[in-house]
């Protein structure tokens, strides 16, 4: 655990960044849904808050019925989906990277080592 939360600690710029972008995405997109939804769930999406909780209800399916009934709530909400899946993979690539063994650098010039020789003897 200690490696996994070193890891997200080093690669805090490229999660911030991509928060950042995230987050940039997100708001105009919960703009067009809740725009584009208010007229047919007035209780539901009353909100930018409430345009979030509802697209959040969607991708883990505990709404039930939180389907948008509009083309473009449709478009606002695979969008928004489809931002919030890009920001997990980044995390996880960035954990990924960051506890994936390095290979051997030369002490030297830092440059990959080659492979070590092959120990089984060629017929």
């Amino acid at each position: 655990m200690h490696r996994a939360l070193q890891a997200l600690h080093d690669a805090r710029g490229l999660l911030l960044g991509a928060g950042l972008v995230t987050v940039a995405v997100t708001v105009p997109l919960l703009g067009a849904l809740h725009a584009a939804e208010r007229a047919a769930r007035p209780d539901e999406l009353s909100s930018l808050p409430a345009a979030a909780a509802f697209t959040w209800r969607f991708v883990t399916s505990l709404g039930g019925d939180a389907r948008p009934s509009t083309t473009l709530g449709t478009l606002a909400l695979g969008a928004l989906v489809l931002s919030w899946a890009a920001f997990g993979a980044v995390v996880l690539g960035a954990l990924r990277a960051a506890l994936a063994p390095s290979p051997p650098r030369c002490r030297r010039c830092g440059a990959a080592a080659p492979p070590p020789p092959s120990t089984q003897e060629q017929p």
